[in-house]
């Protein structure tokens, strides 16, 4: 037996795809969870592609009905796995305190139906073998066996699509609460699945038309180059980015660096601009001029800070009037005239604050 090229690339996805699985199945990690479902990812992309070279290479050579069973209706194509396991991927990148729970493996659950056709296929080829069965019979089997995996289709796509969607929305909602580094990442793993999506799904609509001999020319074998090559390139990309070390998979360490990043960029926005002086400053205009929506400095001003908008802005109100008060110990401006420069509206608004920030009160810094 030869191997053309169409059978050398699917081969070599398929051994890249088993050495990466291994990788991620050994690998000990602070987001160990993020690399058992890249692991369960690969696997069904890996076993799609082992699908994918028996059909292309072994087929001529089963030979027997049991092997036809057997070859035939293994679970290669486990795409109800493929959803859950990329959607739990994201959650366990993307929520540092996200712990697989009991309910969170009912997800896991459909993976049942894809299992069923290869376990009554076991059960046929050992019925034939002792002749409970006949080859007439076995053949029937066979027959219904392959309806029931292309029916499969249809809920395969539609727990993509739906995985999918759930996807995009988490990413979406933690887009200001976690690194770029990993958004970034998420972002174009997520892209990369939703076009293979659609193209699975049109396929499948183009499997269900009567004109699918007409426009597939050496059906199954044309539908190579519409999913089986995407799926082996994909299998690539993931084992390069793998093995490079270029997927994020500390989601603690990129988090508090990036949220460190943008908690510089708001204090030189303070300290440099003296954005505070501003009696009327608004979070929106925080977030124009840091570039950041007002959701992320919220958020950066509770994790990093642990304080609120109005606290943060007012330390520095604070920490400027001190410094008035001592250097020009009154001689020029009132109380009131140095809470007005420093951003304060009001007496009561800069006296509470004072309280709040240094636990004194203004008249106890003069000299």
């Amino acid at each position: 037996m030869k191997l053309n090229f169409t059978d050398a690339l699917l081969l070599l996805g398929l051994i890249q795809g088993v050495v990466v699985i291994y990788a991620t199945m050994r690998r000990k990690s602070t987001n160990l969870l993020a690399y058992r479902f890249f692991g369960l990812i690969l696997l069904t992309l890996t076993l799609s592609t082992l699908g994918a070279f028996r059909t292309y290479w072994l087929n001529d050579y089963l030979h027997s009905i049991q092997s036809r069973l057997l070859f035939q209706f293994f679970p290669y194509f486990i795409f109800l796995l493929l959803g859950p396991a990329l959607y739990f991927y994201q959650r366990s990148m993307l929520d540092p305190s996200f712990k697989l729970r009991r309910r969170d493996q009912l997800h896991f659950l459909p993976l049942v139906l894809e299992l069923m056709p290869f376990i009554v296929a076991i059960i046929a080829a050992f019925a034939l073998g002792v002749n409970w069965m006949s080859l007439d019979q076995a053949l029937n089997l066979t027959y219904a066996l392959g309806k029931v995996e292309l029916y499969l289709l249809v809920p395969r796509v539609l727990s993509i699509s739906i995985y999918l969607c759930l996807s995009w929305r988490l990413l979406l909602f933690h887009r200001d609460k976690t690194s770029v580094t990993v958004f970034r990442w998420l972002k174009t793993l997520l892209s990369v699945f939703t076009a293979l999506s659609i193209s699975y799904g049109l396929l499948t609509l183009l499997l269900f038309s009567p004109w699918v001999y007409l426009l597939l020319d050496d059906f199954p074998y044309s539908i190579a180059y519409l999913v089986h090559f995407p799926i082996v390139g994909l299998i690539y990309f993931l084992t390069v980015k793998f093995m490079l070390n270029q997927i994020p998979w500390s989601k603690q360490g990129t988090v508090i660096s990036d949220l460190s990043e943008k908690a510089k960029i708001l204090s030189q926005l303070m300290e440099e601009k003296k954005l505070y002086r501003d009696p009327g400053l608004k979070l929106k205009q925080l977030s124009e001029q840091a570039g950041l929506s007002e959701k992320s400095i919220s958020y950066i001003l509770n994790q990093h800070f642990q304080k609120g908008f109005n606290d943060f802005v007012n330390e520095y109100r604070v920490g400027e009037a001190i410094e008035k008060i001592q250097n020009d110990n009154l001689q020029h401006l009132t109380l009131e005239g140095i809470a007005a420069e420093v951003g304060f509206s009001s007496r009561s608004t800069f006296y509470r604050a004072f309280k709040k920030v240094t636990q004194k009160l203004p008249t106890d810094f003069i000299h």
